[in-house]
């Protein structure tokens, strides 16, 4: 969800919740991280592949 991600319900809702929400602000800046050249590491500092 690019652009909206709405937030209408509580939390327990299947749909529209304060962790879908974050989940897709979260996904947001895990892409823009990615546009910019930025990459991910592992806890072995191992690249962890970009999701597509």
């Amino acid at each position: 969800e690019e652009e909206f991600s709405p937030l209408k319900n509580a939390d327990g809702a299947p749909l529209d919740t304060p962790t879908t929400a974050r989940r897709s602000l979260l996904a947001q800046h895990y892409r823009w991280a990615l546009a910019a050249g930025g990459n991910f590491l592992d806890e072995q500092d191992k690249p962890i592949p970009p999701k597509h």
